[in-house]
């Protein structure tokens, strides 16, 4: 079937080449995933998850939305996003909804 015994070898390595340089910019110049993120929320305007204060924070609601949208000064810790753009696609804000094991504010 083949020739040189070393063909099925270079496919398998040619194969693992592509797979990571496409994973690679899908995830690294692309930012091609959703980041999620437990944010500060205010009680009085909004039903609001309940933390722990420690690990999550006191009053909390989540936050989905694509890493492209995020601005570098965030991943440096210089500022803090904190809630959807208007109009931002793919950014999802979730409050508390009573019902289950879940603790609302409201």
């Amino acid at each position: 079937m083949f020739k040189n015994s070393n063909t099925p070898l270079w496919l398998l390595f040619a194969g693992f080449l592509i797979s990571g340089g496409a994973a690679f910019y899908q995830f690294l110049i692309a930012e091609n995933y959703i980041v999620f993120a437990n944010v500060v929320c205010d009680p009085t305007q909004y039903s609001c998850f309940v933390g722990d204060g420690e690990t999550t924070p006191m009053y909390y609601k989540e936050v989905a939305r694509p890493a492209s949208n995020i601005p570098s000064c965030v991943w440096s810790g210089e500022c803090a996003v904190d809630s959807c753009w208007e109009g931002e696609p793919l950014c999802e804000e979730t409050y508390c909804e009573e019902g289950g094991e879940v603790i609302c504010s409201n």
